[in-house]
């Protein structure tokens, strides 16, 4: 069942067990009373809309190329686990969708992303998210995050999950699927395990042995730091199944010691500053200059 409401109102009071609540224009909706509905679809003239809605609202942008709006949980603002799903793209269409969502008062997001083929781009501005879960088949540009997100979770996403833009806090663990995955380190005590497929891992200069890298069962894994002054301590680094490992120096020599680094094929260091490079297993290539 869909309905279509192409004009603005105040609240659906009366809105009960509908799958799909389509809304062809949308200036400012209270869609809280509204109970039993499956999904909350845009339609193609959404524009700058603000709705009010339930925890646990599943939003759907699907027929947009450019649609935003700005999505609040009633009562949310005391809660710590407001959970809200946004999907994006049409999944037996090819091409891009896009648009742009502010989820207010939401500590726990996914998006899903699906089609037959090309990329959806999709940005969520909420500073507040702990929790973000990407599900879905289609390759997904994404822009979300902040510092308060310490856990990505991309692990049953079989498309291609560009993460370059997704910010997360200190002590995150991230969670790759089975596509080529891009995926980025905040600082403290980071856990990844980047799943199938061939994907690229940045920790910036943030990498340690605090952090903890799988590059899960792809074959041209790689990961890219700039490192700075690392000791015989902070420089133990704890990689394995990340075929290339790209180290930039910056500002002071570092000792890197490869004792718990397994399944590499290539180290290679790019900079000016010394590095002492120790427990290297054997048969290791060691490069000078970055290739990748």
């Amino acid at each position: 069942v869909s309905s279509a409401i192409t004009t603005a109102s105040t609240a659906f009071t009366n809105v009960k067990n509908v799958e799909v609540l389509q809304l062809g224009y949308v200036a400012t909706e209270d869609l809280t009373a509204a109970t039993g509905f499956g999904t909350i679809r845009f339609g193609a003239n959404n524009q700058n809309g603000t709705l009010t809605v339930a925890g646990g609202a599943s939003i759907d942008v699907a027929n947009t190329t450019g649609n935003t709006a700005t999505i609040a949980v009633v009562n949310a603002a005391t809660q710590t686990t407001d959970a809200l799903t946004v999907s994006i793209g049409t999944a037996t269409a090819a091409g891009t969708n896009g648009g742009s969502v502010t989820a207010q008062n939401v500590e726990r997001l996914t998006v899903n992303s699906v089609g037959s083929s090309g990329t959806n781009t999709l940005t969520v501005t909420n500073g507040a998210v702990t929790s973000l879960t990407v599900t879905g088949t289609r390759a997904i540009d994404l822009t979300a995050g902040g510092t308060s997100l310490t856990s990505l979770d991309a692990s049953k996403f079989t498309g291609n999950f560009n993460g370059t833009n997704v910010t997360v806090g200190s002590n995150a663990t991230l969670l790759g699927g089975t596509g080529n995955d891009t995926l980025v380190l905040g600082g403290g005590k980071s856990s990844v395990v980047s799943g199938a497929g061939n994907d690229t891992i940045t920790a910036a200069a943030t990498l340690n042995n605090d952090d903890t890298i799988d590059g899960g069962d792809g074959t041209a894994d790689v990961l890219t730091a700039t490192i700075d002054g690392l000791t015989a301590t902070t420089g133990k680094l704890n990689v394995r199944n990340v075929e290339t490992i790209s180290l930039t120096t910056s500002g002071t020599p570092s000792t890197v010691d490869a004792s718990t680094t397994t399944g590499a094929s290539l180290v290679q260091f790019a900079g000016s500053q010394t590095v002492s490079l120790t427990g290297l297993a054997s048969g290791v290539v060691v490069g000078l200059g970055l290739n990748n």
